[in-house]
């Protein structure tokens, strides 16, 4: 029984012996760095100072392990795993440690890697305080008026019964008559007609036009004057100029390179022709969000998703830029569908539930999820499909006797005489004489000739080969191989 305590001693002492060499290797490689370089902005007297960054701390183990704001920063045992080597490597670009200060060596890296490795030595003790979190009252957010329901309003009680032409003029000479403010007189035609011009088309009426408005006695020459103008070109041309903006337009790819998307105007042209054809508002937003989904042979739905790829996006970037150059895209996409189609910041939740609009982080990544998989990419594109569909008809037509005739013999004479052709086939054996006698004219009149005009012969050497249904495979002295024997029905 004594003999057993001398190894277990010995092992003990091993065992102590090595803990303080990761201890030691702590006080000497790690801390010292840790002091100089992270200390400033990780730690209980940064957060005292107000100079906490990330809700991360440094100053103690626990701190590591809890991570900040991105997580825990180390996983002990696995530093190819652990976020705290990515940062001090520089491997993420919007996370290099430390900031505004040289680079860690290669060396100080690599005890770095070495303390992680042997399970993360460290004395320090304490817990970082918990982390503040807010809270957003989801529910109550979407009792905010612009978030319910439209509902059919009476118009106010006035005191003018005979200013207005219709009912929402009731609710502006209401809110005048609160301040005590008489109505504008009526503009003249001339003015009228400017107006109206100037705000659907942008462009100025002709004379021609004015003194024909100005000159029309129709009691309805007003209304026949706006349906006329809103069925003009010019009205989509001018209005689309506002969705466009708000769709984040340009007919390149911004940035440094700033490349050029010769296929851009599609969807600027689609735009034009869904508010002059006055499209549907929930059809104008599902043919950008998902035409090529709805219908991938129509032209204009493949243009309506043009507005998904509308935004920068840097055509020149490294295998490390990749990733976050691809993810900058989404939330570009995904911060555009909030605020041009909802009307509110969605790109506030991308770090944080939104302070004012009732959107969870967790709505903001299920939105970006939703387009992870969608790419862009330049495809040919029939502008005048009517042509090719009225010529393919007539080919058809053309063409449909012929095929007729075709399917005819295939379900009758064919069908007899490749019976008849297999069985002749199966029952022809093959005269071998007549194949040697070939193969030796062939050899005695082409060789000479390969020979002649100085083209080297390479023989394929073959180790194995094997043929069924009777057939045989010869391979002579001079590399040439002969196949020969009757040939079976599925001859390999």
């Amino acid at each position: 029984m004594n003999n057993l305590k001398l190894p277990l001693i010995f092992l003990c002492l091993a065992v102590v012996g090595r803990a303080d060499d990761k201890l030691n290797f702590f006080e000497s490689k790690i801390r010292p760095v840790l002091a100089e370089k992270c200390y400033s902005c990780h730690s209980k007297k940064a957060a005292e100072a107000g100079k906490l960054k990330g809700d991360f701390y440094i100053d103690m183990r626990e701190g590591l392990l809890r991570g900040g704001e991105s997580g825990p920063a180390v996983i002990p045992g696995q530093p190819e795993k652990s976020l705290l080597m990515q940062v001090i490597r520089h491997e993420i670009i919007d996370m290099q440690m430390p900031p505004k200060k040289a680079k860690l060596t290669d060396q100080q890296i690599a005890n770095f890697e070495t303390w992680i490795k042997d399970g993360l030595t460290d004395p320090r003790t304490g817990k970082p305080p918990k982390a503040h979190e807010e809270t957003i009252d989801i529910a109550a957010g979407r009792t905010f008026w612009s978030f319910k329901p439209l509902e059919e309003v009476a118009p106010p009680k006035v005191q003018g019964k005979s200013w207005g032409a219709n009912p929402i003029d009731q609710f502006v000479l209401h809110k005048l008559e609160a301040k005590k403010i008489p109505p504008a007189p009526e503009a003249s035609r001339a003015t009228l007609i400017r107006r109206l011009y100037m705000g659907l088309t942008g462009l100025a009426p002709s004379k021609e036009a004015v003194e024909a408005f100005v000159n029309d006695k129709d009691p309805q020459a007003w209304s026949k004057l706006v349906e006329k103008t809103l069925a003009s070109q010019h009205f989509g041309e001018r209005w689309a100029r506002h969705w466009l903006d708000l769709a984040r337009f340009a007919e390149s790819n911004g940035y440094a390179f700033d490349k050029d998307r010769k296929g851009a105007f599609h969807y600027r042209d689609f735009v034009i022709k869904a508010l002059n054809k006055d499209l549907p508002y929930d059809e104008f937003i599902q043919m950008q969000l998902a035409g090529d989904l709805i219908d991938d042979q129509s032209y204009d739905h493949l243009a309506a998703t043009g507005f998904i790829a509308a935004g920068p996006f840097t055509s020149q970037q490294t295998a490390k830029e990749r990733e976050r150059s691809r993810y900058e895209q989404l939330d570009d996409l995904i911060a555009t569908v909030g605020t041009a189609m909802l009307g509110m910041s969605v790109a506030c939740a991308r770090c944080h539930d939104h302070k004012f609009d009732p959107v969870s982080s967790d709505d903001y990544y299920s939105m970006i999820s939703a387009f992870g998989k969608a790419g862009f990419q330049t495809v040919g594109t029939d502008f005048k499909p009517e042509i090719y569909k009225a010529a393919k008809a007539e080919f058809d037509r053309k063409h449909q006797p012929v095929v007729e005739a075709l399917k005819a013999y295939e379900e009758g004479d064919l069908k007899k005489q490749a019976a008849q052709w297999h069985k002749t086939w199966l029952t022809n054996e093959v005269d071998e004489s007549l194949l040697a006698k070939g193969q030796k004219a062939w050899e005695e009149a082409e060789i000479p000739k390969i020979k002649q005009g100085g083209v080297k012969q390479y023989a394929i050497e073959m180790h194995t080969s094997t043929a069924t249904g009777n057939a045989t495979i010869q391979t002579g002295n001079g590399g040439i191989t002969r196949l020969s024997g009757a040939n079976p029905q599925t001859p390999t």
